[in-house]
């Protein structure tokens, strides 16, 4: 998994430049699935939570709201953005994994394909047992992945991003028999009069369908909504990113020792 200690100092400058930020792109399509399935939404957290940006809108609707990642300069981006305020809302660094809450939820949110970043089924299906965990009976869980067409895409070329401040190179690769996928990043970041060079690497996987749903059914979920979509208007792909809607179930999965369901 992925630290994201250099990526982070430009994270959100990065989004910007590519236009609006994902999670405001995901927003309205996270409301219009709350109204649909009239999900109660008084508590939350927001899985891989990165600089806080969802979880600092939910929380400023009042909802009870927790943001976990495991990237420490991602979370110092997310307090920075949290300090001065009065908001229901708590960050903490925490393996998706094997993350714990003090209190259950009624709703887990993972965006911008973080659970790609789980490189086997074992951690998949850990991360889906934690995040029934921490769901209250009945509660949602909301999520998005990249599948085989973003993934060969945007994931078999070189991009740049280039701003005032900072230029980065992302420098992808895509291997679609082992579904890894690779990219290598080198970021020059504008100091004074000087561009200090910085490298970090993004490692991701393409998950078949078959393979989440047999982790969501062995973690206790069912899936009530599943789609395809492209939330980047100004990308002509479609269906580049697959949107899941799922429901706690069963308030028992089977242990790590116990043979797993089939799909």
């Amino acid at each position: 998994m992925n630290a994201y200690a250099a990526f982070a100092k430009i994270y959100d400058r990065w989004q910007e430049a590519l236009g609006t930020p994902f999670s405001h792109l995901i927003l309205p399509k996270l409301d219009r699935t709350i109204e649909k399935h009239h999900i109660k939404v008084e508590s939350m957290v927001d899985v891989a939570c990165g600089t806080g940006t969802l979880a600092l809108v939910m929380a400023g609707r009042g909802i009870r709201t927790f943001g976990i990642d495991l990237s420490e300069e991602m979370l110092k981006r997310a307090k920075a953005k949290v300090r001065g305020r009065n908001l229901p809302l708590t960050l903490s660094r925490q393996d998706m994994r094997n993350f714990r809450l003090a209190t259950r939820v009624d709703l887990t949110t993972c965006f911008f394909n973080s659970l790609n970043h789980l490189l086997t089924f074992e951690d998949l299906l850990d991360t889906f047992r934690s995040v029934h965990e921490a769901l209250k009976d009945d509660g949602y869980f909301i999520f998005d992945l990249n599948n085989r067409r973003c993934f060969k895409a945007l994931w078999t070329k070189t991009s740049v991003a280039h701003q005032e401040d900072f230029t980065l190179i992302m420098e992808n690769h895509f291997d679609p028999g082992s579904h890894l996928a690779r990219a290598s990043l080198t970021i020059f970041q504008r100091k004074g009069k000087t561009f200090w060079r910085e490298q970090d690497m993004i490692q991701e996987r393409w998950f078949l369908d078959g393979e989440v749903r047999r982790a969501l059914r062995n973690a206790g979920f069912q899936v009530v909504e599943k789609q395809n979509f492209n939330p980047f208007s100004h990308l002509p792909f479609k269906g580049l990113k697959s949107f899941w809607v799922c429901r706690k179930v069963s308030s028992r999965y089977p242990p790590a020792n116990e043979k797993l369901i089939g799909c």
